[in-house]
């Protein structure tokens, strides 16, 4: 007699399903929790053999490989076959019907539709226990089971399971899927063919970047390099064609791309992609695996979108390193004076004819960032024989960047060491540092006669070309053109006096008090002091403070010119920083142009060659009164 509460769930369930029977062999019986079924460890089933409603299926692994020996030689998917015994080692027991209260075929545990399932532990199993499955519980995911012949488990049970679908048809649900059983982030390298390329792609070891290493030795694109990898480890095979002329792979033409995976453990793959004839859902693609006699249908037009060119599978930028890095920087040309820059870590220096000044640090930063940024617009050879065609054994510019430092797995090594001798009390000072990596990136540049910039890196064969702009935008050759626009830098604390002397004008000379914080002075001769607007002055004394150029001239013959006859000289006195004496510093300033519509200022320290410009704003800041306006 049936439980009340189970015949009025089994009246609703229509016809029975098919009955599930597991054979379970292994060498010893383990200790049974009362809450499961039955237990054993996944990972030692070496073997499966599933007879059911969709016939005979034998499954065995070798290592972490899975593989189906019926009814068809193909791959098994490992993971989806590990849930599986995953699942069959840890059958929860919702409920306990003992014997006689329930018939087995009023809940589909006859044994003559029964599916049997038996796994395999190794050569020496000598003991089974088996298991029926019958029709589904009241409850989702649930299955009445039965042990027969085990005294621990005796009756019917309703267990905890969503695996019956999977033992109803493990084909559908078992079969590997997928080109190739590893992710795309295990493979080191892979080959390519299609039509007439021919390429081998390698990964870095010690960071993610690709590499060409056939039939060219550069660096590749690494956006090109993974992206493939991706969309062939994320395709899935919608049909399985049981064709072994198929399978042969021996009928691709000129469309057909063929691959070669190497994963960093485990053997390689070699699979041929071919497009296949449009189905419902769109076009489609054959796969053939080497080892698989099954031909994979994909829903999917990949093979038709794949890179076409080498030029495609190229680094595509003119350059690469870590900006981060950057230490030095030396500028060489035909025209102008070698430019080198340095960096001590905190600031950046100019250094030229045997001075320095502090660099122009925001086009230090767009000059890097411009060169990692730049296209190449055409790869115009792979041979150092053709520097000479290309003008780049005479280049116009040659470009050095210097970078200096310690690789990132060295540097935790050490950290590490560091660490442990302090856990030991050990003197670090005794450990090795990690040695500096210097490396010189040169860079030589030619204007070619179809207006693209030649380059070719030191070291490589290669020519490239590049926009022009790169020269005219970011990389001035002139020292100048380096120096920071800062022209001078005090405080108002530091300020001792100023003079300005505008053409046609009486001199105003400022005198200031830094401990009484007040202004004295004269225009003209004649004592100003109490005429003097505090707040004018400190203005005057703050823009001369900051007094920034807005760029320096390499060409200065206009403005030697114009400076013959200034509209404005301007000396500051300041106090002597660190105890030192004081300083005193004489600027002049001429118009750039004569009228009234004047935009800018040629500026210049007397005794010094340099020109520099200013805004006819800032010139008017200077200028402007600092005394109060007289009121009749």
């Amino acid at each position: 007699m049936l439980p009340r509460r189970t015949i009025v769930t089994l009246a609703s369930l229509g016809s029975a399903l098919s009955a599930t029977v597991l054979v379970v062999a292994f060498e010893g019986r383990p200790s049974l929790h009362p809450s499961v079924l039955t237990a054993f460890r996944a990972g030692s089933v070496l073997e499966a053999e599933i007879t059911g409603p969709a016939g005979k299926t034998t499954l065995r692994r070798t290592g972490d490989r899975w593989a189906f020996l019926k009814p068809v030689e193909d791959w098994a998917d490992a993971t989806e076959t590990g849930k599986l015994l995953e699942g069959l080692s840890h059958l929860g027991i919702r409920e306990t019907i003992p014997d006689g209260e329930i018939k087995d075929s009023g809940v589909g545990l006859n044994p003559s539709k029964a599916i049997n399932v038996q796994l395999g532990f190794g050569q020496e199993n000598k003991r089974s226990e088996r298991l029926l499955f019958g029709r589904p519980g009241p409850f989702e995911e649930t299955v009445y089971a039965r042990i027969a012949g085990h005294r621990e488990r005796r009756g019917v049970f309703l267990v905890d399971t969503p695996l019956l679908p999977v033992l109803l048809d493990p084909d559908e649900h078992l079969r590997e899927r997928r080109l190739f059983g590893f992710p795309a982030a295990a493979v080191r390298s892979y080959s390519f063919r299609q039509g007439g390329l021919d390429l081998e792609l390698t990964r870095d070891e010690k960071e993610p970047r690709w590499f060409l290493t056939k039939p060219i030795r550069c660096r590749a694109n690494d956006d090109i390099a993974y992206s493939i990898l991706e969309e062939l480890a994320s395709r899935r095979a919608s049909r399985f064609i049981e064709d072994r002329t198929l399978s042969a792979g021996t009928q691709v033409g000129q469309s057909a791309a063929t691959f070669e995976l190497r994963p960093r453990q485990g053997p390689s793959t070699k699979l041929t992609l071919e497009p296949g004839n449009p189905g419902p859902s769109g076009p489609s693609m054959l796969a053939h695996v080497e080892g698989r006699a099954t031909v994979l249908q994909i829903d999917d037009d990949l093979v038709t979108r794949l890179p076409r060119s080498l030029e495609q599978f190229r680094f595509p930028y003119l350059i690469e390193f870590d900006k981060d890095t950057v230490a030095r920087i030396t500028i060489e040309s035909r025209s102008d004076p070698t430019v080198e820059l340095k960096s001590d870590g905190r600031r950046w220096d100019l250094f030229s004819h045997g001075r320095s000044w502090p660099a122009r640090e925001e086009r230090l930063k767009r000059l890097l960032d411009a060169l990692l940024a730049e296209p190449v617009l055409d790869f115009r050879s792979n041979s150092s024989a053709d520097l000479q065609r290309f003008g780049l054994d005479r280049p116009d510019v040659r470009l050095t960047v210097t970078t200096s430092g310690i690789e990132a797995k060295a540097y935790d090594a050490y950290r590490r060491e560091l660490a442990k001798a302090q856990a030991e009390g050990r003197d670090p000072a005794g450990i090795p540092a990690p040695e500096v990596e210097v490396v010189n990136h040169v860079l030589a540049f030619r204007l070619g006669s179809d207006g693209l910039l030649n380059v070719n890196q030191k070291g490589t064969p290669f020519i490239h070309g590049i926009d022009p702009a790169l020269l005219s935008d970011a990389l001035p050759t002139h020292p100048l053109k380096w120096r920071d626009p800062r022209i001078l830098t005090f405080s108002l604390f530091e300020t001792r006096g100023l003079s300005v002397a505008e053409n046609g004008m009486p001199e105003l000379k400022l005198t200031y008090d830094y401990l009484q914080n007040s202004w004295s002075g004269t225009l003209g001769g004649t004592g100003i002091d109490r005429r003097i607007d505090p707040r004018r002055a400190e203005r005057l004394a703050t823009v001369l403070g900051n007094l920034r150029a807005r760029d320096f001239l390499t060409d200065r013959t206009d403005a030697y010119q114009a400076l013959r006859n200034p509209t404005c000289t301007v000396s500051i006195r300041t106090a002597g920083r660190g105890g030192g004496p004081g300083t005193e510093q004489n600027l002049i300033f001429a118009a750039a142009v004569r009228g009234s519509d004047i935009e800018f200022y040629y500026g210049q320290f007397a005794g010094e060659p340099e020109v520099f410009v200013i805004d006819a704003a800032v010139y008017g800041q200077i200028v402007q009164p600092v005394i109060r306006p007289t009121v009749e």
